[in-house]
């Protein structure tokens, strides 16, 4: 889609590269450059190009229909723009400094912790996201060691680090130099900000701190956000008024209701997004009339100003609908129209959901169309266009239900488990998601327009009260115990001795493992079926991975297992012949070292040097390695995350 001809790259990755040719047809297509084999000399044969404000500085591709992601064509009066106003709503100053973990092909990582550094000209430590993702704690040792004032990611972020940190990691935390901490590319939970400070006050975080925010790439990142030190604004409305799209707040966290007036009203709590900076605003428009909403409407969220970026890369149609859209009444554009549903309070933004049901889940977005057709075509049995996919709020985060129709025809003879497995199994290799429940209904019982449109709020609503004909039904949270699972360690390994290491002892652990996230028993795994199979998904290969280097170490056998080790070696048999071989290689650490460590070659310092002037862009790093170490950190996880 972009016409790439050329990828600059490591030679580690390029020689990862050249032992998987033909995989990927559209890689292979591209002409490859090992940076560190370029001649120096060929510099002066460099002409600078003409280009002005207006020129595209690169495009930043966002979620898109399956297989067809669009490139937002960001200029580079966008950038600018946008990070002034990121500079602005986060009070940075020549004190400040950042520490970002997101990755660099996200808005989020590549704004906030590339060119935000450069134009801010502060510091900022870049670790390594799949060091995030195996131990969250690092993220805020790093921002306690550091002192950062300003670092943030999407609500799920925060979750980690509440359910994953445990109180002897959080011992020597000291957060009280953490002044913004932003949240944005998934919805903002208030529940999550609440947990998060309880259990990180002690150590020094403020609930001002909180800096909640909405960002869109189609807005190069930042649309709104709160102020430095201005505590989230959260509403309690009447679900029901919102359904209708109507906004009836009934509280706030300042004014919380001590009577019982509202009990028997269904609430929903809505963070705010803060508003917008400088010249950029928004509208709350009817998508259908395209007339602005009164004050207490629900209605599309429309942008106008300097940072809407210019339009979709060869795609003329989606850019005129998307980027020029008119109120029908005064004729005034041309807005970006967001698909996101909301309103306004007390000047502040307050996203209520999406127009076109797209899901988001950790951070990336989904077309529930998408995952439909991926389900409908999982197994014999599933009748198409008898699908519906959706989120329901469990655990504190966002997952995926999917409801599916069974044929007349196999309903007598189904087998649920099958179908099932079968369904988790396509998702996960089509979308990387795992399912958090999977139903099964009757023929003809998904709840439908008379026009034949899946209702998938309906559908959810009643998923949610228990109101469906099921057939069959899994859910996550109905998974065997662990105590009725065997034992991790055979039987002779149970005197506290270290367990010889071989394959059919790590064999023995991730089976047990495996069995634990399946909804099969853990004499139902074949060895030689890839992960991917089972449906597990990258988050969940992370901490597979972390827990098996974790017993391991325990167990007096240290390898140095890398998170790619399951994409490399993608079945049980082959990644515990691939480990056995290191363990008698002798490729072993001391045993006392702690379960992956935060090396620190994995964290990139970057900024400014105060010897050298804002035009020059120079970047430089603690260890000569930093910068190659982490693009290699960086590969690993796009692989796990993109295949």
């Amino acid at each position: 889609d972009s016409r790439a001809a050329f990828a600059l790259t490591t030679a580690k990755i390029f020689s990862s590269l050249q032992d998987r040719k033909g995989i990927t047809c559209e890689i292979d297509k591209l002409q490859w450059l090992v940076t560190s084999n370029i001649d120096e000399h060929m510099a002066t044969n460099w002409q600078e190009p003409r280009i002005d404000a207006e020129s595209v500085a690169f495009l930043q591709y966002t979620s898109g229909s399956t297989g067809a992601p669009k490139g937002v064509m960001v200029s580079h009066a966008n950038v600018l723009h946008n990070s002034a106003l990121i500079h602005r709503a986060f009070g940075t100053t020549p004190e400040s400094r950042g520490l970002m973990w997101t990755p660099f092909y996200h808005d989020m990582g590549l704004i906030g912790g590339v060119i935000q550094p450069l134009y801010a000209n502060v510091v900022v430590t870049l670790l390594a996201p799949v060091d995030f993702l195996q131990q969250p704690s690092r993220w805020l040792q790093t921002i306690s060691d550091e002192r950062t004032t300003i670092s943030g990611g999407p609500n799920f972020a925060y979750e980690l680090c509440i359910q994953k940190i445990t109180e002897e990691q959080c011992v020597d935390l000291d957060l009280s130099s953490w002044q913004v901490a932003f949240c944005g590319a998934e919805p903002v939970r208030a529940d999550t900000l609440e947990r998060f400070t309880a259990k990180f006050a002690p150590y020094g975080f403020q609930w001002e701190a909180f800096t909640p925010c909405m960002g869109m790439a189609e807005s190069t990142v930042l649309v709104s956000s709160t102020g430095p030190q201005q505590a989230p604004l959260i509403v309690k409305c009447n679900v029901d008024a919102l359904t209708d799209h109507r906004v009836e707040i009934l509280s706030t966290a300042e004014t919380e209701m001590s009577d019982d007036r509202h009990h028997d009203v269904q609430t929903q709590r809505l963070v705010s997004s803060g508003r917008a900076w400088f010249d950029q605003h928004f509208r709350i428009v009817n998508p259908t009339t395209r007339i602005p909403c009164a004050a207490h409407q629900v209605g599309e969220i429309w942008i106008e100003g300097p940072s809407v970026a210019v339009g979709y890369w060869q795609r003329p149609t989606e850019s005129k609908q998307t980027f020029a859209a008119y109120l029908a009444d005064s004729g005034e554009g041309p807005f970006l129209r967001s698909g996101d549903l909301g309103f306004i309070y007390k000047d502040e933004l307050f996203v209520t959901g999406r127009l076109k049901d797209l899901i988001i889940i950790r951070g990336r977005n989904y077309y529930p169309q998408d995952i439909e057709w991926t389900v409908e075509r999982a197994h014999i049995a599933l009748r198409p266009g008898g699908c519906a996919a959706f989120t329901v709020e469990a655990e504190h985060e966002e997952k995926l239900v999917i409801v599916q129709e069974v044929s007349r025809s196999h309903v007598r003879t189904l087998s649920v488990t099958e179908v099932i497995n079968h369904i988790r199994r396509a998702v996960a290799q089509a979308h990387e998601l795992e399912p958090y429940a999977v139903v099964l209904l009757r023929p003809g019982r998904l709840l439908k327009t008379s026009s034949g449109k899946v209702q998938r709020r309906a559908n959810c609503q009643a998923f949610l009260q228990g109101q469906q004909d099921v057939v069959g039904a899994w859910r996550l949270s109905e998974e065997a115990s662990i105590s009725a699972l065997p034992q991790p360690f055979p039987p002779s390994l149970q005197d506290g001795q270290p367990p010889r290491m071989d394959a059919s002892v790590i064999s023995h652990w991730l089976i047990v493992q495996m069995s634990k996230r399946l909804p099969i028993d853990a004499n139902s795994i074949d060895l030689d079926k890839p992960f991917a199979d089972y449906g597990l998904g990258s988050l969940a290969a992370v901490e597979l991975v972390q827990e098996l280097d974790s017993w391991l170490a325990q167990s007096g056998h240290a390898l140095k297992i890398e998170v790619t080790d399951l994409w490399d070696f993608p079945t049980i048999t082959a990644l515990t012949k691939h480990l056995a071989v290191k363990a008698e290689e002798g490729q072993v650490k001391s045993s006392s070292a702690p379960a992956f460590p935060l090396a620190k070659e994995n964290v990139l310092t970057a900024g400014l040097s105060s010897d050298v002037t804002p035009q020059s862009g120079a970047l430089y790093s603690s260890t000569d390695t930093t910068a190659d170490e982490l693009d290699d950190e960086m590969a690993q996880l796009s692989r796990l995350l993109n295949r």
